[in-house]
């Protein structure tokens, strides 16, 4: 994943992201690779930053970082009902505005089936962990 660095140490937001979609996946909480915004997305990941990201890591938990930025990786997009893939869209930094917006959010279908199984989900969990938490805790 492309990641901005703070004195050289990758920033956490996208691994966190994605750690809590893999929990809301575990959780049977997302069921499809197409989802939309939820609170409870937002309510995990602010979980996860507390739990993983130490206070004195130089990086302030904020959602909508990881949520916009994603949309540089191949296997995040956001779509609009029709399946139509968005180019871009605009950021905001308001839960309530996030869930008036009309899109969904979708995830490479092959990933989504990677996350459901238990041993790739531990790997997938195990490799964000190593590489963009672990090196925080130095």
């Amino acid at each position: 994943m492309r990641v901005s660095n703070k004195n050289g140490t990758k920033a956490p937001h996208k691994a966190i992201m994605l750690l809590s979609l893999i929990e809301l996946v575990r959780n049977d909480h997302i069921f499809s690779h197409r989802f939309r915004f939820s609170v409870e997305l937002f309510n995990t990941f602010t979980s996860k930053w507390n739990e993983l990201v130490p206070n004195d890591s130089g990086f302030l938990c904020n959602f909508f970082v990881p949520f916009y930025h994603l949309q540089s990786e191949p296997f995040w997009n956001f779509l609009d009902d029709t399946g139509e893939v968005l180019n871009r869209i605009k950021p905001t930094n308001s839960v309530k505005k996030l869930l008036q917006k009309d899109f969904l959010i979708q995830i490479d279908p092959t990933l989504f089936y990677l996350i459901r199984d238990y041993q790739t989900r531990q790997s997938l969990s195990d490799t964000l962990i190593l590489n963009y938490i672990v090196p925080l805790h130095s």
